[in-house]
């Protein structure tokens, strides 16, 4: 949410629609995003199991009319991520997303923390 936030924060209006666009939180199939879960594995924090698991749990709370929890915050409950792991995951999401509204996005080591 931060990064997000942050984000907004330096877009113009113009830059700010073309990436909302794109921003689809609830397509799955979107080529240049990966889900959290997919991405987490890709960046070696949790294994597949691990994901098919919080995966579960998930669909197990739906239908116990239990809130629901985004597999981040599963998978960190069950202590297989840490709180910095998860922002990592986030950060590279929203990279991600970036690149594929057409924004060029500098190598990590150039770019500016904006607070």
């Amino acid at each position: 949410m931060t990064v997000w936030k942050s984000l907004c924060q330096v877009m113009s209006g113009a830059e700010r629609k073309r990436v909302m666009s794109v921003w689809r939180p609830n397509d799955p199939s979107s080529e240049y995003c990966p889900r959290f879960g997919k991405l987490a594995v890709e960046l070696g924090y949790v294994t597949e199991s691990q994901v098919e698991q919080a995966l579960d749990i998930q669909v197990s709370d739906a239908r116990c009319g239990r809130n629901h929890r985004v597999i981040g915050a599963i998978l960190f409950e069950q202590g297989w991520m840490t709180p910095g792991q998860i922002e990592q995951v986030l950060n590279e999401m929203a990279r991600r997303r970036m690149i594929g509204a057409g924004f060029p996005v500098p190598p990590e080591e150039e770019r500016e923390v904006i607070a």
